[in-house]
């Protein structure tokens, strides 16, 4: 389970860095699923509001794909320390986008 310690304010952006950051430095690698909104929302002690913002962040930069009602998958995107911005998510059986 993802643990972090998250900032009084911007806490969906913390949240987003610290994936973001396990996502380039290998910690989360391609393919992985990442919890659910509402697991890691309780784990974490936060709204799934925040958890959702972080993941949508990180749709949005290419760094994961969303499948739906199966969940957000780190993509295979990441290139050199960043996203190209290319969603994946027919390989992990569903469509782009949720």
């Amino acid at each position: 389970m993802l643990t972090y310690t998250l900032a009084e304010k911007n806490k969906y952006y913390d949240l987003y860095r610290h994936i973001r950051d396990d996502i380039l430095g290998g910690a989360l690698r391609c393919g992985e699923k990442l919890p659910g909104k509402r697991t890691l929302a309780k784990n974490l002690g936060v709204s799934v509001i925040t958890v959702q913002n972080a993941y949508e962040q990180l749709l949005a930069e290419g760094y994961v794909t969303s499948c739906e009602r199966k969940g957000y998958f780190v993509t295979d995107a990441v290139v050199g320390g960043r996203a190209d911005g290319a969603q994946g998510g027919e390989q992990y059986g569903g469509q782009k986008g949720e």
